[in-house]
């Protein structure tokens, strides 16, 4: 089985050890990141297949991480994790880069979704 990189950013140490726990747990290796501007040095020194990326952070927020990754040329998958409320963030994280947007404390959801998502990649 493939071993997936997935980059974690988000500035609360609290939900980034939770939410590293769900995908640890799936057997995926997992790097952290506090904010969008560490997230993005991240991309540049190392490779991911997916990002899993919190909207509300300082320095650089998840919109402004995710829109500097795709016009720097990346790829991969981005995840927004969130507990703001859908209908007010989702279309704009989705017009952002955003692959898929979900809540932070939904495990399953989270969990599942990404599994999905890192199905549909090429081997």
């Amino acid at each position: 089985a493939r071993n997936f990189r997935l980059l974690l950013v988000d500035d609360t140490p609290f939900f980034r050890e939770i939410v590293k726990r769900y995908l640890s747990e799936m057997g995926y290796t997992i790097e952290t990141a506090k904010d969008g501007l560490e997230g993005l040095q991240m991309l540049n020194d190392q490779s991911f297949d997916l990002v899993v990326s919190d909207i509300e952070m300082p320095n650089l927020d998840g919109f402004g991480f995710c829109k500097r990754a795709r016009e720097q040329g990346y790829t991969m998958p981005f995840v927004a994790l969130t507990s703001l409320t859908k209908n007010d963030y989702q279309s704009r994280a989705l017009s952002c880069g955003f692959n898929a947007f979900e809540e932070k404390l939904d495990r399953d959801r989270l969990v599942r979704v990404v599994q999905d998502i890192l199905a549909q990649l090429p081997a």
